[in-house]
């Protein structure tokens, strides 16, 4: 039964999204199927729960997301798909985002996708950029020009979030605008944006150094600024994703998405290591953490992204393997990297031990905050330490 509705659906095609009532009682079917799926009692004879699993996340990324972008901007419709796609893992959802993309977005779509959505993400692309014209640092712009940017978003939060991390990545005053911005997003729109950062980060075809070899490129510096004081701002959203690209990149030697996760736990877990200290300052760092932050002018962290961070590193069991593969880094930097420039050299293995001891010092802390936490990452950190400088 459920094959015939595949079929009658994708002999509709785009046609679904003329009809916006039918597009929410399918999100609620396959929300439905998808619990079903999930918890693993399939009712339906002739259908096993694997296939039942795949068969809704065929019709979500070739029926209803792409109708999605065809309907005129209603927040209803998208809470209602949204409620059938968060019922599945971010890997699931970032591969239905991934299908949902396609190739290319905007001007590079045409003759790639269907006519309509490629005109569709032209329009969007348009306005999008036409609002951000209006950005500027006054609150009362950025309450405007948000909910303008989440009316388009409704339908096309791919494009919109090109446009504007592309802005974001040229200028870097428009960030903190942007994300008070931001408030006026549905929950899809704040996932793919989770979904756009690491796809952003992992673009093979802009270098992250400058041609000198000493210098970080400026995109990459602003969007993993933008990173950091996105996820402080809107903690809940999916962080998985950002962590799980951080520990691939390490796995694979590249080192320097470790600006990104700096940055990350330095504006959540508001935890930052100063380089050069006063003597005053570093006495305060025998005291408490309110001491500590009032010496050194830390910024006070919010405790819903303290916890959020906090319960990603832990739950996920992150930190330990984190921490081995900075310190990995810090002895590859200085004997198998072969960097030509002796300067250079040193400069990564001091920010690889800037990385290092920030992430420790906020582990220690937040097993402070959180008397529940196991003292065994404690001293799993130690003993990668010694390992360290071993």
């Amino acid at each position: 039964m459920l094959a015939k509705v595949e079929c009658m659906l994708c002999s509709l095609g785009l046609l679904i999204s003329q009809d916006v009532l039918l597009v929410c009682k399918l999100a609620r079917l396959i929300q439905l199927l998808l619990r079903i799926a999930i918890d693993g009692d399939c009712s339906l004879k002739s259908l096993s729960t694997g296939e039942l699993l795949l068969t809704c996340k065929r019709i979500l990324r070739r029926i209803v997301l792409p109708a999605l972008s065809l309907i005129t901007p209603n927040p209803g419709v998208t809470l209602e798909i949204w409620e059938a796609i968060k019922e599945l893992g971010y890997e699931d959802r970032f591969l239905l985002y991934l299908g949902w993309r396609g190739r290319s977005l905007e001007r590079d779509s045409i003759g790639v996708k269907h006519y309509e959505l490629s005109f569709v993400e032209c329009t969007a692309g348009f306005e999008a950029r036409r609002m951000l014209k209006r950005v500027a640092n006054e609150r009362k712009f950025s309450k405007h020009v948000g909910r303008q940017l989440a009316k388009i978003a409704h339908s096309n939060p791919l494009v919109v979030f090109h446009v504007i991390l592309c802005q974001i990545e040229s200028y870097d005053n428009m960030i903190i605008p942007l994300i008070d911005s931001f408030a006026y997003m549905t929950p899809l729109a704040l996932d793919v944006l989770a979904f756009m950062l690491p796809h952003r980060l992992a673009a093979s075809s802009r270098a992250k150094l400058l041609p000198d070899g000493m210098t970080l490129s400026q995109w990459f510096q602003h969007l993993a600024h933008f990173t950091g004081l996105y996820y402080r701002t809107y903690p809940m959203t999916e962080l998985h994703g950002l962590m799980d690209f951080i520990l691939s990149s390490l796995r694979r030697g590249t080192s320097l998405d470790l600006i990104v996760l700096s940055n990350v736990v330095t504006r959540m877990g508001g935890c930052s290591i100063l380089e050069d200290i006063s003597e005053d300052q570093l006495n305060a760092l025998a005291g408490g953490e309110i001491l500590r932050r009032e010496t050194q002018a830390f910024e006070r962290a919010s405790r819903r992204a303290v916890f959020r961070l906090q319960l990603v590193l832990n739950d996920a069991k992150l930190a330990l393997p984190l921490l081995s593969l900075i310190a990995q880094q810090c002895v590859r930097s200085l004997f198998q990297m072969g960097m030509g420039h002796v300067k250079l050299a040193g400069q990564f293995h001091d920010k690889y031990l800037h990385v290092f001891y920030q992430l420790v010092e906020f582990l220690s802390y937040s097993r402070k905050r959180n008397a529940e936490m196991s003292g065994a990452i404690l001293c799993q950190t130690a003993t990668h330490a010694l390992i360290l400088f071993l």
